[in-house]
């Protein structure tokens, strides 16, 4: 990608790029591509996998706010409403995998993880699910507990 131009645009045309614009998607760049017809930009692997949109809608229809991710280089970082990355979530061929703290999983009540590990994505103890691809209860189950991860605890 060639470097990056700096423009200024005044408020009226700010208006009008806010207007365009898919919410928590979009940036003033990849609005003037769609406006101009020219291809997004980058590639699949600058999307949010599919399987993980599907997860947050899903979250979302409960809790009625869409949850945020923060896009690592093999993994999100899965944030709570009050923006503490709480969980990694992690797609791997044919499934997901989601880690959060051990200490946080037992406060919340949570249980059934597949694996336990010394130290994992948070450097302290912590748990795992697998969620199989095409597998619609175990999306439920995942998305249920990312509902109650993403609540504020104390």
């Amino acid at each position: 990608m060639p470097p990056a131009k700096v423009i200024r645009i005044d408020e009226e045309v700010w208006a009008e790029l806010q207007k365009r614009a898919r919410p928590l998607e979009d940036t003033p760049n990849s609005v003037l591509r769609r406006v101009f017809g020219l291809p997004e930009e980058g590639t699949e692997n600058d999307k949010t996998d599919i399987r993980i949109t599907k997860l947050l809608e899903s979250v979302e229809d409960s809790v009625g706010e869409t949850p945020q991710v923060r896009r690592g280089r093999k993994d999100y970082s899965f944030l709570s409403k009050t923006e503490e990355v709480v969980a990694s979530i992690r797609p791997r061929q044919q499934r997901l995998r989601i880690e959060t703290r051990k200490e946080t999983a037992l406060k919340l009540g949570l249980s059934g993880w597949d694996r336990e590990r010394k130290k994992g994505f948070f450097g302290e103890p912590s748990v795992r699910w697998y969620i199989p691809d095409g597998d619609e209860v175990a999306y439920q189950q995942a998305a249920r507990l990312l509902e109650k991860l993403w609540l504020p605890h104390a």
